[in-house]
């Protein structure tokens, strides 16, 4: 392993001094190639390959079918987010690669080595991988959609999105309003309210339940209890119920418009595989 270590000394305008201290580690091989084995390798070849002949099987879709028609599928949107965050990543790979290329590994005892530059190459790459993870197997629904009884689940994501988009506009001007007003009410007092970013984690964490009534009651005894109901009466109770319900109407909707398939009549039918009940009234009504 290889590590960064970054000291940085703060002096507020009060006075006084505030350490930070950032470390970042690193294993040898996302510095120097010649540290990684062989299998690695291999495999990371093949999934550039294999990202490279996808976006050309995409790139020939795209001109087959024109700009308004190929984006008018929303998947292909996520094909092209995905695709242009692999290359991101092997660009970043190979940048922290090229960047450590000048210092001579292991250094010597009287030798500085710099490796914040490599290394924030590599934290850049590890971040980018993990958003494309989220895009790569959330593409699986995309699948999933060609599988009878996945379409259902696959459809009523479809049938309710329109009325989720508008959901979520009320419910993000619901939200931001209760932002503001314990950000100006608890924000000189309560360290969670004392900025706008930490005021949206703390009520994103009441709304899953996670929440400090006595804190809010010992600031302000008069606010502080209005400020709880109705947040809870707003979000929990009657926003949540109400994502709910369109959740509900769009599976009716999908319910009504198409008929459900199990699993097992999907391997049935899959593998020619014939009840014994409906194969014997096959052959009397031939006979």
């Amino acid at each position: 392993l290889a590590a960064t270590v970054n000291l940085i000394m703060e002096m507020p305008a009060a006075g006084g001094i505030v350490p930070t201290i950032d470390i970042l580690l690193m294993r040898i091989g996302h510095l120097y190639a010649e540290h990684i084995s062989v299998t690695i390798l291999a495999t990371e070849g093949v999934m550039l390959l294999m990202v490279l002949v996808y976006t050309g099987i995409e790139l020939s879709s795209w001109r087959k079918q024109g700009t308004v028609k190929y984006f008018k599928n929303l998947w292909h949107w996520f094909d092209w987010i995905n695709f242009i965050l692999f290359f991101a990543a092997f660009g970043l790979r190979y940048a922290a690669f090229i960047n450590a290329s000048s210092i001579v590994f292991p250094p010597a005892e009287d030798e500085f080595a710099f490796y914040a530059g490599a290394g924030n190459f590599v934290e850049l790459w590890k971040n980018v991988m993990g958003m494309n993870s989220f895009f790569t197997w959330f593409k699986i629904f995309k699948y999933f959609s060609h599988i009878p009884f996945m379409s259902r689940l696959v459809n009523v994501m479809g049938a309710a999105a329109e009325d989720c988009v508008a959901f979520m506009i009320c419910f993000f001007v619901v939200f931001f309003g209760f932002v503001i007003a314990f950000f100006l009410s608890y924000g000189t007092q309560v360290e969670n309210y004392s900025t706008i970013s930490r005021c949206c984690y703390t009520l994103y964490r009441l709304t899953l339940g996670d929440f400090d009534f006595d804190e809010l009651l010992k600031f302000n005894k008069l606010l502080g209890p209005i400020y709880f109901v109705m947040f809870s009466l707003l979000s929990l109770v009657l926003l949540l119920n109400m994502f709910v319900a369109i959740v509900m109407e769009g599976y009716d909707v999908v319910k009504e418009s198409e008929e459900k398939v199990s699993i097992v009549e999907f391997l049935r039918k899959s593998f020619g595989i014939t009840p014994k009940g409906e194969g014997d009234e096959d052959d009397e009504d031939g006979d």
